[in-house]
């Protein structure tokens, strides 16, 4: 019997096909494609804070120093701000736009800068200059006492009795700190007592506040007492060399709190330069 191979064939063919389709391309690995990632759209990170900071904390007029900005970012890394400096009082310290800061004079001034719409600042002082050593003459302007001391001792620092004495001090200034040691004379004539060196800070206005305690042998001024002194000064100068200055002295008996004596004291023009035998 003969076939006819073409009836065979065609048949066959029609099943492979069928086949085919139903798995799939012929070409398939049979592996599974991996999932689409779905599309995340992302921003950059905002800005939550600047620190501003300076090298030095204050300046005398004319010094300089250099502000530094870092913006901390909402990712938690940090970006240095090297631009966009400004001063809110220029005439009291100016700032060039990459951050350098020069004292004008004294005076408080915010120096910021604003960065990814936040704005970070912090404040410079510029003070007087205290560096130096200075001498003058201190006036006793008023005293009074109580009976616990003897009569004479009152009357022997007011003016016409001896109440003039020579005084001064020895400066270091180191930004808005000062390192402040007292000379003083003890007669007239200017025997000098140098005092251990206090540290002080320049208030805003300029101003020094300067506090100090001792105990006085009075002795040798034919006082037979120790009293115990508390000293508060307010210093200022106007930057032209010259110094002036009010105190109030308390005076206690050695050991005790009770108040026996006070006196206001004064400095009209103490010079800068002007060394203890001046």
């Amino acid at each position: 019997m003969t076939y006819d191979r073409h009836i065979v064939t065609r048949p066959l063919l029609i099943l492979l096909a069928a086949l085919t389709s139903a798995c799939g391309s012929s070409t398939s690995t049979g592996v599974p494609s991996s999932p689409t990632s779905p599309t995340v759209s992302t921003s950059p990170p905002s800005v939550t804070r600047i620190d501003v900071t300076f090298e030095s904390p204050a300046l005398i007029p004319r010094g300089t120093t250099r502000a530094t900005g870092t913006a901390t970012l909402s990712n938690g890394t940090t970006q240095l701000i090297t631009t966009g400096w400004r001063s809110d009082a220029p005439a009291v310290a100016t700032v060039t736009d990459s951050g350098e800061v020069t004292g004008v004079a004294r005076g408080l001034a915010n120096v910021y800068v604003v960065y990814g719409e936040r704005q970070g600042q912090a404040q410079m002082k510029v003070t007087p200059g205290y560096e130096g050593i200075w001498g003058g003459t201190r006036t006793y302007l008023t005293c009074t006492q109580t009976a616990a001391i003897p009569s004479g001792f009152c009357p022997r620092w007011l003016p016409g009795l001896g109440g003039r004495y020579p005084t001064g001090f020895l400066v270091a200034q180191k930004a808005d700190s000062l390192s402040w040691q007292w000379w003083e004379g003890t007669t007239s004539a200017g025997v000098d007592i140098w005092e251990p060196a206090l540290t002080f800070l320049i208030e805003g206005d300029g101003t020094v506040i300067a506090t100090r305690e001792k105990l006085t042998d009075y002795s040798s001024f034919r006082l037979p007492i120790i009293l115990q002194e508390s000293e508060r000064w307010r210093f200022d100068t106007a930057g032209d060399g010259f110094v002036t200055g009010d105190g109030v002295i308390v005076y206690r008996l050695a050991g005790s709190s009770a108040e026996v004596a006070r006196a206001t004291t004064q400095i009209v023009r103490m010079r800068k330069g002007c060394p203890p035998t001046c």
